[in-house]
Parts: C-alpha cells; structure tokens; sequence
C-alpha cells in the first residue's frame, strides 16, 4: 500500500514537457501589457510546435534571480522556462527573452533581444524569439521535426491524338425573291387652314380684353363724372370756400375713379390695338405667293392670297 503512494507521487511530481513563459523582469512598463507580450510568446511558440500550456505568469517579484524562477518552475512541474524582460524609456521598447532548463538549475537554452518604438516591440520580440528558441527547445523536450515529404515531380502531360471531324456538307443557300413592289403613294391635297389660327385666337383674346379693360375704365369715368355732380349738390354750385364733408368725400371717391379709369382705357387701347393687329397680318401661317414680271423701263409684283 505504501509503494503504491510512493509510485503515485514520483507520478505527480515527474516534470513534463513544457516551457512555461514568464515576466522575470520590467522597467516602466505595467503588468497587465507586460502579460500580454508573455502571452503573445506563448502562443507563436504553442504554433511553432513547442508545447507551452502552462499559462503565461507575472514573476517580476524574482528580480531575475534563477533561484526564485527555478523554484516556482519545479512547484509547476515544468521542463524548461522562457524569461521574458521588458522595458520601455520614453516611447521607446527594448526587451530579451532567455529559455532555460529547470533540470540543470537554470542553465540557459538559447537567448535574443531586440528594441523598438513600444506600439510594435510585442510583435518584434515574439517573431524573434520563435526564430531563435524554437529549435533549442524542441532539442530540450527530445522533439523531432517531421521529414519533409518528398516533392513528387510533375508527371508530362499525356499526348492525345484526336481524329479530325468529318468535313461539314457545304450548305446550299437560295437566293432571296425580290420584295413585291410598293403600291404608289397617293397624295392627298393639302387640307386648307382654318381662319382661327392659334395667333387669331391670341389676337381675339387681346381685342376681348381690351374692349373689357376700355368698359372698366368707362366705368370708374362715369363715377367720376356723378361723384364731380355730388360735389356741385353739397357745395350749392359754388366750389371755392366749401367746406362740406360730403363735398370732401365725394371728391376723394372721383380722384380715385379718375386715376384708375385712365389707365384702363390706355391698357385696353393697346390691347384691342395690337390684338387686331395680330388678327390681321396672322403671323406663323405661310406666306402668299409672289410672281414678279420684269417689262422694259420696270417690274410689277403681283401677289394672289385666299382670305382664309
């Protein structure tokens, strides 16, 4: 019963194949950003195929002493430790990573360092310390890469002879009828325009409104002509002097009948004036024909038109 504890406890505390990154050191730079470069090491080696599934650990409190790193590697049971230290001045990153072996008492694998600005120091120094620390460490763990498998050369490409397709009947293509001919076109005579073009019809237009503009201005004349008798009727015939208020408010309402009649009898002039103008040249329809003879000592022109 006794050996059996024993075996099982030589079983627990038999160190396995493992390489177990930690901060040993950092200068100006936080623990948590610190974590984040071990834990960016850890896992570009884990890819390399370097077996490294202890969780990444803060051990600054070691100051980098092998004793300390040894101890807490053994209380792990791990093989080999990858020391990660980290510093930064001014923006500016520097760092090294060391592998050691825990069964020979920390004695160093391999080691690399680099600097760079702090934003790509994590990047600079995983790339570096997997291409330096993965072939020493997988030695350590008496790990083998595995052969390359050989490169089968491209076989030549099969020639293969195809017999020729047998030759297409040429295709025997009527020449196409003539189209039948066009029936004559049959003209039609012009149908003749009406008079109420659309220039007549504008040119009514304007002669309507014209002859109301000249009635409106008609109309406000009249009250002009009744509100200068109202002024007669309150003033008793004689104007100088009167000081009636209706005589006053009969001469307000004829000035202003006055001022506005005036301008419609002008607007309603031109209106009638150039709407029967446009009646009567009708411009836009065709022009009537000319014919002109030539005798000696002059010329006549004669023009013929349909009054429409």
């Amino acid at each position: 019963m006794v050996s059996v504890f024993l075996m099982a406890a030589a079983l627990q505390a038999a160190p396995v194949n493992d390489a177990w990154v930690v901060v040993s050191q950092r200068s100006g730079v936080p623990g948590p950003r610190s974590l984040e470069l071990a834990q960016e090491i850890a896992a570009a080696l884990t890819k390399a195929g370097v077996p490294s599934a202890t969780p990444p650990a803060d051990l600054s409190e070691c100051k980098k002493k092998k004793p300390c790193l040894v101890e807490k590697a053994r209380a792990k049971g791990v093989t080999a430790m990858v020391l990660v230290e980290i510093g930064s001045v001014l923006g500016d990153g520097f760092g090294s990573v060391e592998a050691i072996s825990v069964d020979e008492f920390g004695k160093r694998v391999a080691t690399v360092s680099g600097e760079a600005p702090d934003a790509s120091l994590k990047e600079v120094l995983s790339q570096k310390a997997v291409a330096t620390l993965t072939k020493p460490l997988k030695e350590l763990f008496g790990l083998k890469d595995k052969p390359a498998e050989p490169v089968k050369p491209p076989e030549p490409p099969k020639v293969v002879v195809t017999e020729p397709p047998p030759p297409v009947p040429p295709v025997v293509v009527a020449d196409p009828l003539p189209p039948p001919p066009a029936p004559p076109e049959i003209s039609k005579p012009a149908a003749s325009s009406s008079f109420f073009s659309t220039a007549r019809i504008i040119g009514v237009s304007a002669i309507g409104a014209g002859v109301l503009a000249s009635a409106l201005g008609a109309g406000f004349l009249a009250d002009t002509a009744a509100a200068s008798k109202e002024i007669d009727t309150a003033c008793g015939g004689t104007r100088a002097g009167c000081a009636s208020l209706a005589a006053n408010r009969a001469y307000s309402r004829g000035y202003q009948s006055q001022g506005t009649a005036v301008p419609l009898f002008i607007a309603g002039g031109v209106l009638a004036l150039s709407g029967l103008a446009v009646v009567i040249v009708n411009p836009g329809a065709e022009p009537p024909p000319v014919a002109v003879s030539f005798f000696p000592g002059g010329a006549a022109a004669v023009f013929s038109t349909v009054w429409p």
